[in-house]
């Protein structure tokens, strides 16, 4: 558990913008975090980016994840955003936190997430940007 621990908080340390006070409670009997890869599906606007101002909507990228299993959850979610030959570009990694219950039978579907992940301003779909995902082993 202590190696997952250490490579987990240096994936963490590798994206640029991660935000440092995100913190994330393992779910009880996890028993490994799984880098993990998703599908973006839409693009909505936030007017709440900030209260109070006039400012132009913050953009947030919906992604649906597949869990590896029955049992597991959803683990922490960071992202970054910079633009690549004119494009937008999210990065998002994301970790799925394994249940130890998950070592006994099977399920007839996989659990699916959707995680909402900042992408930034000034675009209106997702033709406008490229979602990558960092570092997954799927």
């Amino acid at each position: 558990m202590r190696t997952g621990l250490v490579f987990l908080a240096l994936a963490f340390a590798s994206i640029a913008n991660a935000n440092a006070n995100d913190t994330y409670q393992v779910p009880q009997n996890t028993v490994a975090l799984k880098l993990i890869s998703g599908v973006p599906e839409s693009v909505e606007w936030v007017d709440e980016a900030c209260p109070g101002e006039e400012c132009e909507p913050l953009m947030m990228v919906s992604v649906r994840f597949r869990l590896p299993g029955c049992n597991d959850k959803i683990g922490p979610v960071a992202s970054s955003r910079d633009r690549l030959n004119g494009k937008f570009r999210v990065r998002v990694t994301a970790f799925a936190a394994v249940s130890a219950a998950d070592k006994s039978g099977s399920c007839k579907s996989l659990p699916e997430v959707v995680v909402k992940v900042p992408a930034g301003y000034g675009f209106s779909g997702l033709e406008d940007i490229n979602v990558e995902f960092e570092g997954s082993l799927d």
